[in-house]
């Protein structure tokens, strides 16, 4: 592996608990944002500033899949402009994956922080899937499908929503 920073993020829907790695494995960062846009920012801070202070050649991140919670900050992070001068590799791990590189690791306490080490970790040992692929209009689509199959499956919750007279 090159001389890569590897990011490990776990996601929950207030706060991110983030971990910087570098190829050894050796931690250079562990800290919180939380999960909304000024705490994607100060990620994408945090990030450039290790990136050019270690002189990284390559950045790899990755969060575990967890709910919708993770989606936005995945776009944010394929979007930002400063982050995509590295050309990051942006991973996103099945929990079932997550679960099993942990037992790896019987001694380790279950904390946020702990689970964000494990994901980069499993990061440094390259058993990852692919890439992210994210394109705004599958996204778009995929809401709208749910939102159908919603709707149709609750049609009296439905009715009862669209009767209701707006105030």
């Amino acid at each position: 592996m090159p001389n890569s920073l590897l990011v490990g993020i776990d996601v929950s829907s207030s706060d991110n608990k983030v971990r910087f790695l570098d190829s050894s494995g050796n931690s250079l960062s562990k800290f919180s944002v939380s999960n909304n846009q000024p705490g994607a920012k100060t990620l994408v801070f945090k990030i450039i500033s290790t990136m050019t202070l270690n002189r990284f050649d390559s950045l790899v991140i990755s969060l575990e899949a967890i709910s919708v919670y993770g989606e936005p900050l995945v776009h944010f992070l394929k979007q930002d402009a400063g982050i995509g001068t590295f050309k990051p590799s942006i991973h996103v791990l099945n929990p079932k994956q997550v679960n099993a590189f942990k037992k790896a690791f019987p001694d380790l306490p279950k904390t946020d922080d702990v689970d964000a080490w494990i994901i980069a970790e499993n990061l440094r040992f390259g058993r990852i899937n692919q890439e992210v692929y994210m394109d705004d209009r599958i996204t778009a689509l995929k809401k709208l499908t749910r939102a159908r199959y919603y709707a149709a499956r609750n049609p009296t919750r439905e009715k009862n929503i669209s009767s209701t007279p707006c105030s």
